[in-house]
């Protein structure tokens, strides 16, 4: 052999011996992991239950207890009808191979395909989602019986192990007939407090099982899958179970048991229309709402069906509040129903711990299993979560004390043109923050969650929806109008309960729950459900929406809560939805309501009270009118279950304040919040409630002033008084010019339609400040020598101005009672050497002519020198008769001008009236001068000489004198007596 070849069988021999080892290596890990595997099973085989055939057939009944240890139902056995397999139409059992167990007669119990299929895709769905899903159980009516018999519902692989275990050995102890029979007498149909098909058949078709038809027998079949979610008795939704009902009949077309046109047959048949109404043989408790309840509480809590599962249950429930509640839905109290098709709901909690103490599923609930508004009915919440959602949120996050302003105008939903208005159509101008909640408004509201979301965020938002119960709330269907209870926002009774007693109960939610311990009779570990409290916002948030609802109660409204008014704090809030148009239809008028709330809440328990109409109908109202509403159902529902919870009960306590909120003396409708100033009239101050750390004021001042862009002046020259023009540009808001009026002028303009509307205003600045004006300031160097003010950007005005100096002109805007002003245009004018001219006419003309003239030009102190001609005349009295210097008509500067020492004659002359006339005749008196210049009239009586002289009817004494000029208009009267 050649050195090569021996190289290359070398090389062979160690891939062999490799080859050899993986091989090997596999081997072993297959025989541990084997071995491993093998051990598991085992051991958790070794923990499964003892198979026991009675097991299946004859289980104990399980009781439920109201809060005082009562027993208030028995549930269990008698609610069940057995049937044998002889009983069961074909239809029947191919519906139910087909959809639930296709295998069924073919393999052990365990359907190995089907299993490692389910177990495929449970491995993509968990992948896909990052979670261990088990949503394709894989299981056959075998593990189906035996997971109800011994196991909970939790998906766990021990328990699946144990399962398919049990499943093969019954499969060998008894016939698949019996298996199928056993299952379907015990399944839940959700057929009210039954269980088994038989009943089933008479809950939903009112007939035995051996009548039903293909279609019904596909419904059946399709129910059991989820009764809650399916069942159009529970969730109210045909469609839902219509198409579960198709489903079915299409895998029976694929299974080969109908043809595609009994197939399209079926499914040509209007489900609703072979319903039965939901009645049953059986009869249940008189508190079956609550009970059921209670079941579906079990279920979630345990896994395990109590139908099927012998146990005790106690609850929390309130008998003698319970009794109230059926005797209020039965119309056994003074409230009377004013119809049998309008519906309610209701549920009362304890706030502390969360337990429902009493619930109505509604009017009609006749002992089944019904349609339980109370929990499951979702409907709009309207204005009933206002405090709770918009009110509370900005107490915790924007500041807002419980007297916070808020214009009510109106309103479009940011970016889009959809007007939103309040439910009378009024826009009501400024208005409280605990008036606008009192009064149900919805622009308050729909503008504070906005102002909310703008501040922390829609996630942190639906966060805080979801931690007070509203966990269907998500980024995917939460816009804007959850702030009035619109949109796609639908809650139950039990919600609403829950998010009210959380806000009463200092922020802390707690799920509302029913039971309060859960014991089984094979002895297994008793179950006490503990139920957290998560604090979901602030104690101090919650005490200020608490006491916005107080308000709600004790305020001037009409609001329909008044009927809530005790010697003790009562907290509520009401709402309504309407039927906008989608009742046209049948006949309903656009806008007309069809649901109403009211909750009601003390510091111990909170009541949620819904009523209304399950849907429309043409054949009789189904809405409710006025007069409906007048009767304040929801009101006296929960003033009787205030009066019962109060019977013996004492007196509840208030919510106490916490020491996080504070008082604080603000200015209403300013924001953020200032001191008021000293004197400030008290309808413009308001005290408050507020977190104390939002507590701080600021001070008061005016709203920053716009500046001008152009200031304009000229001077007139006209002696030393000039004439200035100003001329302002105009102020950009021209409403600030004058004093605000006690109304509110509002507009919106939408495409093009506009939207106007007169309110309230309760609070302007120019109350304060006064109106915006123009303002204008002379000064000559420091000194100022005049200000002007004016509410028009145009005016003139006349100064005295000296000559030869330099006047600064500034122009600005100001208020009329503040010393806030804008920025300044400033001017400076310069006063030249003024001409005068001097009339020609002066002499010859009154004297006041001259001196007006000269004091134009400031000459004020010329000399006057009176004389009386003896050729004087009347009409040349007070008339100047020489100037000195010759002045008239000549022309000179202001400084020359005011350099002459002007030198004015005056004929006229200051006479002693008494000296000139007492004593004297008349004839003396009419020789004398002055009688020939003024009037002199005459009275005499039977004398001779004058005794007294009257100017104006005035006596005249010694110490008057008088200038004859004066007198000339009325003359003088002399008496002789």
């Amino acid at each position: 052999m050649t050195e090569k070849k021996k190289k290359i069988n070398r090389k062979k021999g160690r891939v062999t011996r490799v080859f050899a080892s993986i091989v090997a290596s596999i081997v072993v890990l297959a025989i541990v992991g084997t071995s491993v595997a093998g051990y598991y099973l085992y051991s958790v085989i070794q923990t499964a239950p003892t198979l026991n055939i009675e097991d299946f057939e004859s289980p104990e009944s399980s009781q439920i207890f109201d809060s005082e240890g009562v027993l208030i139902a028995d549930i269990g056995e008698e609610l069940r009808e057995n049937i044998t397999y002889a009983d069961l139409p074909q239809v029947v059992i191919d519906a139910f191979i087909s959809i639930e167990d296709s295998r069924f007669f073919m393999h052990n119990g365990f359907d190995l395909p089907r299993f490692t299929k389910a177990a495929i895709e449970n491995l993509i769905t968990s992948i896909k989602t990052r979670d261990i899903s088990f949503d394709q159980g894989g299981s056959t009516f075998t593990m189906q019986l035996i997971k109800n018999t011994y196991f909970s519902a939790e998906k766990q692989i021990p328990r699946k192990i144990k399962e398919i275990y049990l499943a093969m050995q019954l499969d060998k102890q008894i016939s698949k007939k019996r298996i199928l029979e056993l299952y379907l007498n015990m399944i839940n149909f959700g057929a009210g407090t039954t269980r088994g098909i038989n009943n089933a058949a008479q809950y939903y078709f009112g007939k035995e099982i051996s009548e039903i038809t293909l279609s019904e027998a596909a419904f059946l079949a399709g129910v059991i899958n989820a009764p809650g979610a399916i069942s159009p008795f529970i969730n109210g939704d045909i469609e839902v179970a219509t198409v579960r009902r198709n489903e079915v009949l299409n895998l029976m077309v694929y299974h080969g048991y109908i043809s595609e046109e009994e197939a399209a047959a079926a499914k040509s048949i209007n489900l609703e229309d072979t319903f039965a109404g939901g009645s049953s043989k059986k009869i249940g408790s008189p508190y079956q709402a609550y009970i059921d309840e209670v079941i579906t509480e079990v279920q979630e809590t345990t896994g395990l069906d109590p139908y099927t599962t012998p146990m005790m249950i106690y609850t929390s429930m309130d008998r003698k509040l319970q009794d109230t509640v059926e005797a209020i839905q039965n119309g056994e109290t003074k409230l009377k129903w004013p119809n049998d098709i309008i519906q309610t709901a209701m549920v009362t909690l304890n706030n502390k711990t969360g337990e429902i103490v009493a619930m109505g599923g509604g009017r009609f609930y006749e002992g089944e299993r019904l349609f339980n508004r109370a929990t499951t009915m979702k409907k709009q919440p309207g204005s009933s979560l206002k405090p709770i959602l918009s009110y509370a949120l900005a107490f915790e996050y924007l500041g807002y004390s419980t007297q916070h302003v808020i214009l009510d105008e109106p309103y479009v939903y940011r970016g889009t043109d959809i007007v939103v208005s309040n439910f009378d159509e009024r826009y009501n101008g400024q208005v409280t923050l605990s008036a606008a909640i009192a009064r149900s408004l919805n622009i308050p509201a729909l503008k504070t969650l906005q102002e909310v979301i703008d501040k922390i965020g829609s996630k942190k938002v639906i966060a805080y929806l979801n931690s007070i119960g509203f966990d269907q709330v998500n980024s995917g269907n939460f816009d804007l109008g959850y702030a009035i209870g619109g949109s796609s926002f639908e809650i139950t009774p039990v919600q609403e309960a829950g998010a009210h007693a959380a806000i009463v109960n200092g922020g802390n939610y707690i799920k509302p729950h029913t039971i309060q311990r859960i014991e089984f009779k094979d002895g297994s570990e008793p179950i006490v459900p503990t139920y957290a409290s998560t604090k979901v916002i602030s104690e101090d948030a919650a005490y200020l929406s608490t006491k916005m609802m107080e308000y709600d109660v004790t305020g001037p409204y009409q609001n329909y809560m008044q009927i809530l008014k005790r010697n003790y704090e009562v907290y509520a809030k009401t709402g309504t939805s309407d039927w906008g148009d989608k009742g046209l239809e049948y006949g309903i008028p656009q806008g007309s309501v069809k649901d109403r709330w009211m909750v009601a809440s003390t510091s111990q328990f909170t009541t949620a009270v819904w009523v209304g109409y399950d849907k429309a109908s043409k054949d009789q109202i189904s809405y409710i009118t006025n007069d409906v509403s007048r009767m304040n159902l929801p009101g006296n529902v929960n003033s009787l279950i205030l009066n019962e919870l109060y019977r013996e009960r004492a007196k509840p306590a208030s919510v106490k304040q916490p020491s996080g909120v504070v008082s604080i003396t603000h200015v209403l409708g300013v924001f953020p919040y200032v001191s008021p100033l000293a004197d400030m009239n008290p309808s413009l101050v308001t005290t408050a409630l507020i977190k104390k750390s939002f507590a701080q004021l600021g001070t008061l001042v005016p709203p920053a002033l716009e500046n001008p862009t152009s200031f304009d002046t000229t001077m007139i020259d006209s002696g030393s008084q000039k004439q200035f023009d100003f001329a302002f540009s105009a102020y950009p808001n021209p409403e600030a010019l004058t004093i605000a009026p006690p109304t509110l002028d509002m507009e919106l303009i939408v495409k093009d339609k506009t939207y106007t509307a007169v309110g309230t205003r309760l609070y302007d600045p120019s109350w304060i400040f006064g109106a915006v004006r123009y303002k204008v300031r002379l000064s000559i160097g420091s000194t100022v020598i005049a200000e002007f003010a004016e509410s028009t950007n145009a005016f003139s005005k006349v100064v005295d101005v000296p000559s030869k100096s330099t006047v600064r002109v500034c122009g600005y805007f100001g208020y009329d009672s503040s010393g806030i002003t804008s920025s300044e245009i400033c001017k400076d004018i310069v006063v030249e050497d003024t001409q005068v001219n001097v009339p020609n006419n002066l002499t010859g003309h009154s004297y006041s002519v001259t001196r007006d003239f000269l004091a134009s030009y400031g000459i004020n102190d010329q000399v006057v020198t009176y004389t009386l001609p003896n050729t004087a005349t009347s009409n040349q009295l007070g008339t100047v008769s020489l100037i000195s210097p010759a002045i008239e008509g000549k022309k000179y500067t202001l400084t020359e001008f005011e350099a002459l020492n002007i030198a004015v004659t005056v004929i006229d002359k200051s006479v002693d009236l008494n000296t000139e006339f007492i004593g004297k005749t008349q004839a003396q008196a009419e020789a004398n001068k002055i009688c020939g210049l003024i009037t002199c009239t005459f009275e005499t009586t039977v004398g001779t000489l004058i005794t007294e002289v009257r100017v104006d009817g005035e006596l005249v004494t010694d110490e008057d004198t008088y200038m004859l000029s004066a007198l000339k208009p009325d003359g003088i009267t002399l008496i002789i007596p």
